[in-house]
């Protein structure tokens, strides 16, 4: 599996109530994924990686594939995000944000033939998709103050 990511983020100082955050993200995978029954008498059950294990002659023989199915996945992830806080009072805050991502994903049957369930899927078949969306966020915060709490401290109040 080969992975690589990278984040570019930009801060604000916090002025006058006034703080923000903006940033860009980046994702690419590309990933083998194989899975498969195997029959195990007695010698263990091997790793199975590109190829099933299958032995023609002898379809009982030791560590043959009962099923066998893989994929190649490439997927391509990007989003960009914003997000922007003012506190009006120790007490009050309003915040807004949004992300938009857009997500590429490429899969392609590995699978011999011969291990597909279906007669309408083959080897090499490629399936696409993009997923992408808005993301909006609004809060309004309210953090009650020590009076609210009956003039206790918060840790008074916890004990």
């Amino acid at each position: 599996m080969k992975t690589w990511s990278q984040e570019l983020r930009f801060t604000s100082p916090k002025i006058g109530g006034f703080s923000w955050i903006a940033g860009a993200y980046y994702l690419h995978i590309e990933r083998f994924i194989s899975t498969g029954n195997l029959a195990d008498r007695g010698d263990g059950v091997p790793a199975v990686y590109y190829t099933p294990i299958v032995d023609p002659a002898n379809p009982y023989a030791t560590n043959t594939n009962q099923t066998f199915l893989a994929d190649t996945q490439h997927n391509h992830a990007r989003a960009v995000y914003a997000d922007a806080t003012y506190e009006f009072t120790p007490q009050w805050e309003f915040d807004v944000a949004t992300r938009y991502d857009d997500e590429q994903v490429q899969n392609t049957t590995n699978t011999p033939t011969a291990f597909l369930p279906t007669t309408t899927a083959f080897t090499g078949e490629v399936r696409d998709a993009v997923f992408c969306a808005p993301q909006p966020k609004a809060t309004l915060r309210y953090k009650p103050d020590d009076a609210w709490l009956g003039g206790r401290s918060r840790t008074a109040a916890r004990q």
